[in-house]
């Protein structure tokens, strides 16, 4: 029985989430395929789930486009996005949207380095990524460096991090 409203139950929270980090109120008629319409170019483009939040978020719109092949498909939902928000608190939206999309998410390649230099003895970054993780939402340029900000170039081998390194 309780299996029944699970869907629904998902369904719902996972449109509320997604609107917060789009910056949609959950309310309105397309806001929820409006987000869909996103995460299908991510997928499409094979853009990077973070960067693309945070370029929404502050409104990078023409980095994002750039990023695309189909240029259409960003325009048709560049002008939806714009259509839906129009008409409400711009501030209150942004404002979820800051606490949706985090600045920092721990990569496999700023864990491996941290293990690397643990086991040198060094635990400088283990500790820099500590203080910069608990705070993954704040803007912290102090601590952070630029490969913390996006993944690695397409032309550097992936790092595979396993639980147990």
């Amino acid at each position: 029985d309780c299996l029944e409203d699970f869907e629904p139950t998902f369904l719902a929270t996972y449109s509320v989430g997604l609107c917060k980090k789009m910056g949609l109120p959950d309310f309105h008629k397309d806001s929820f395929d409006c987000g869909m319409a996103f995460l299908r170019i991510l997928q499409t483009e094979q853009l990077d789930y973070t960067q693309s939040f945070l370029r929404l978020q502050n409104q990078q719109y023409k980095a994002l486009r750039d990023d695309c092949l189909d240029i259409r498909q960003f325009d048709e939902f560049l002008q939806s996005y714009h259509a839906i928000r129009e008409q409400q608190d711009i501030e209150q939206l942004n404002a979820q949207m800051q606490q949706a999309n985090p600045v920092y998410i721990l990569r496999n390649h700023m864990a491996q380095k941290a293990i690397e230099q643990a086991e040198r003895g060094d635990l400088s970054e283990v500790e820099r990524l500590f203080t910069l993780l608990r705070h993954p939402f704040t803007p912290q340029p102090e601590l952070e460096r630029p490969e913390d900000l996006a993944p690695l170039p397409s032309d550097v081998p992936e790092v595979m991090v396993s639980c147990s390194s």
